[in-house]
């Protein structure tokens, strides 16, 4: 939102213009209860700017039509999320209306329009012209925002690998329609972020911790990484310490069976960066200690993944390498894996030990970073057991997860060196 006019409904004297954009002043508007309030944007032409309507570039009049019936609709902008402004009209002619309460509405923020099956594309021509620059660019995942079918993940993967990009796809869930299709677009991204911040817009607050658990949950089962975001450390944007509550969300997350958190205006714009990703680290490296005590103790459920997802033969791999890690004195799991699958699959076992994912692909080296318990290293294909074994101790080793004398649980296949032939098992002494 780059800029926002509205009337008090006096004299034309009285209205109020105000206007900034990212490389300008901020400004801030007192919504007065029930104040008429047209959303506009910023348009830059040959160096001048002017205030628009609010309207969607690429498909304005498509996005009226999405609205359907009208005064059943709402939007939320940006610091307004529970002000439900009431519509008139999107675009041209817009005339929202601020509820009882008011507030406080900011430039540059965005505009959501909840319990709104949009049928726009989550790519507008400006995202599609980004990914094929991306497609270009050394990157290991794409996260896409507002996601709610899978075709919109297809249609960026379409344009990534036509540019020669293999980078994995990150389906940001925010509306409640990506809710309803979230079989399907689990089946077609690489993994989903739990984005509570717009999820917590577009419907209401108390449903959120009930969708991330569910969400999380269908993750794991798909065999798909799952991130958790949003407000997980807020507090510390502006002071040194977080409070209670967001120590707890950050555990429980982890216990939800998360593969990563995620921070975002605590190091983007916060006063205290570096200490909030130490904080972070502390409580996320506290958690995992009593992980497995409190699987053993049955506190926490592991969610596997269901071998229509994942393979039959990968998943009892993975549950026999579950099995001997509990019996057996083990430090760590090395697994050569061509595509990086099954480390993803052992890292949903939750293993009490620190899974090494070796692999000649460096961008599958770097991938295997946002798996829980799991570190990537660039490793050659091996021809022979023998050099299959030393390479895992070397790196063990140089991890110092491993020192002389101890075992290490080493997944690898036959015939070496193929996709997807994950069958042989060796405790291995260092």
């Amino acid at each position: 939102l780059a800029a926002a006019q509205y009337s008090t409904g006096q004299d034309a004297a009285d209205d109020r213009l105000g206007q900034a954009t990212p490389d300008d002043l901020q400004l801030d508007f007192a919504v007065v209860q029930a104040d008429p309030l047209a959303l506009t944007h910023v348009v830059d032409q040959l160096g001048q700017r002017r205030a628009e309507p609010l309207d969607c570039p690429d498909h304005g009049a498509a996005l009226n039509r999405d609205l359907g019936a009208l005064d059943q609709q709402h939007a939320a902008a940006g610091d307004l999320p529970d002000t439900n402004l009431r519509p008139a009209q999107v675009g041209h002619h817009s005339r929202p209306v601020a509820p009882p309460t008011g507030g406080i509405l900011s430039s540059s923020k965005g505009v959501n329009l909840p319990q709104t099956a949009l049928k726009l594309s989550a790519l507008t021509e400006k995202d599609r012209a980004d990914a094929r620059w991306l497609a270009k660019q050394d990157i290991d995942y794409v996260a896409l925002s507002f996601v709610q079918r899978a075709a919109d993940v297809e249609a960026l993967r379409k344009i990534l690998r036509a540019g020669g990009s293999d980078a994995h796809i990150i389906a940001k869930i925010e509306k409640p329609q990506a809710l309803k299709n979230i079989d399907g677009i689990l089946a077609a991204a690489d993994g989903i972020m739990v984005a509570r911040g717009d999820l917590g817009v577009e419907m209401s607050l108390p449903e959120v911790p009930l969708a991330q658990k569910r969400l999380v949950r269908l993750a794991a089962a798909a065999g798909k990484v799952c991130i958790v975001a949003t407000q997980m450390l807020e507090t510390m944007t502006e002071s040194a310490s977080p409070t209670r509550a967001e120590v707890s969300d950050v555990a429980n997350a982890v216990l939800d069976g998360a593969d990563a958190v995620m921070l975002s205006g605590e190091t983007a714009i916060g006063k205290y960066p570096e200490k909030t990703v130490r904080m972070m680290d502390s409580i996320l490296r506290e958690t995992g200690q009593y992980h497995d005590e409190l699987r053993r103790e049955g506190t926490v459920r592991i969610v596997l993944p269901e071998a229509s997802a994942v393979g039959e033969d990968l998943l009892a791999v993975a549950r026999a390498v579950a099995a001997l890690v509990d019996d057996e004195r083990v430090k760590a799991v090395a697994a050569f894996t061509i595509s990086g699958e099954t480390a993803r699959v052992l890292s949903r076992m939750r293993l009490p030990v620190p899974i090494l994912a070796l692999t000649p692909s460096r961008r599958v080296a770097q991938q295997m970073s946002l798996l829980y318990g799991t570190v990537g290293r660039e490793a050659p294909i091996c021809t022979h057991t023998r050099e299959i074994l030393a390479v895992a101790a070397d790196q063990a080793r140089r991890l110092r997860w491993a020192s002389k004398g101890e075992k290490i649980v080493v997944a690898s296949g036959r015939p070496l060196g193929v996709s997807g032939t994950i069958n042989t098992l060796v405790v291995h002494t260092v």
